[in-house]
């Protein structure tokens, strides 16, 4: 989510239908999809804490959208953002956490460093530990694309293998998510799966 032109708040806001409070100009809060609180949605230029719309492919990287079997100018779908504490979008950053699909078609928010469990998630004051293993919030219906987070989180589980976050048997009881995402829409290109199992291979 780094390195990228900011995603427009109002847009993901609308499409995921998460809560907010605005004025006349501008949101005041936002609710973050992990820890399901209203908090607030802009950092006033310092880098404070807040909740943070982040694309999931960075902006800078629009032309990789094929490879994940979509449009490049797909790069502003609402599918390719989500709404996060800035403490869990940092995390999602450095590979430290990831969201797996699981087998009923939920997103859930795996924590794989374990120093970050005692911490919170700011600017929530929930800890990592309380929100580790739960569904990411998806009130409107709409999913992030499954193939981007599917790939991030084999990214991520092989990262906390080599520093020693989990063992080889959790490695290997990981499955390679991006082989249970295929789109079910019908006529969907699902291509996308055998180039990145070259790719990541």
């Amino acid at each position: 989510m780094d390195g990228h032109q900011p995603e427009k708040p109002n847009h993901l806001v609308k499409q995921y239908g998460v809560r907010y409070t605005k004025n006349r100009k501008k949101f005041v809060d936002i609710e973050c999809q992990m820890t399901q609180q209203l908090l607030n949605s802009s950092d006033g230029g310092n880098n404070s804490p807040c909740v943070k719309a982040s694309h999931l492919v960075p902006y800078r990287c629009a032309a990789l959208m094929t490879v994940f079997g979509v449009r490049t100018d797909d790069i502003n779908n609402a599918r390719n953002g989500l709404l996060l504490c800035s403490a869990i979008e940092e995390a999602f950053d450095q590979l430290q956490l990831c969201f797996i699909v699981t087998l009923q078609g939920n997103f859930q928010m795996v924590v794989l460093n374990p120093a970050l469990l005692p911490l919170p998630a700011l600017p929530s004051k929930k800890t990592f530990a309380s929100i580790d293993r739960q569904n990411l919030h998806l009130p409107s219906g709409l999913q992030p694309y499954r193939q981007v987070l599917s790939v991030h989180a084999h990214k991520a589980h092989h990262q906390a293998f080599r520093l020693g976050w989990i063992d080889r048997n959790q490695l290997n009881t990981f499955i390679d998510y991006h082989t249970l995402s295929r789109d079910p829409t019908p006529g969907a290109d699902n291509n996308w799966v055998n180039t990145l199992t070259e790719l990541i291979s």
